[in-house]
């Protein structure tokens, strides 16, 4: 995870992925379309351990990604998708997340 106040950004196949806070995660489309991915009302005990964080985990590793995989994870975690705009990120350190997800074998 990131420190406070820093926004994980990962480019990958055309995507940008967003990671804006430990509540929301932030996608741009191929088609240039913002969308967020968010827990914001989920208040059931244990949903951020079981639900969003393997999410969050499966949008940061993998080396690739589609959006309709992205759906896909976000309906089978049960995750609130919302259409959104641009991720307001002035005044924040951003962090540039690698392009080939988690780095298994040092190179």
């Amino acid at each position: 995870m990131l420190k406070s106040g820093c926004v994980g950004v990962r480019e990958i196949d055309g995507l940008t992925i967003v990671f804006y806070d430990s509540r929301t995660v932030y996608v741009k489309t191929t088609f240039g379309a913002w969308v967020v991915f968010h827990r914001w009302f989920h208040i059931k005990r244990g949903f951020c351990t079981n639900n969003f964080k393997p999410f969050v985990k499966k949008l940061r590793h993998n080396r690739h990604l589609t959006y309709s995989f992205i759906v896909e994870k976000a309906q089978q975690f049960d995750i609130s998708i919302n259409a959104s705009r641009k991720p307001n990120l002035e005044g924040l350190t951003i962090v540039n997340l690698p392009t080939k997800g988690r780095n298994r074998n040092k190179e």
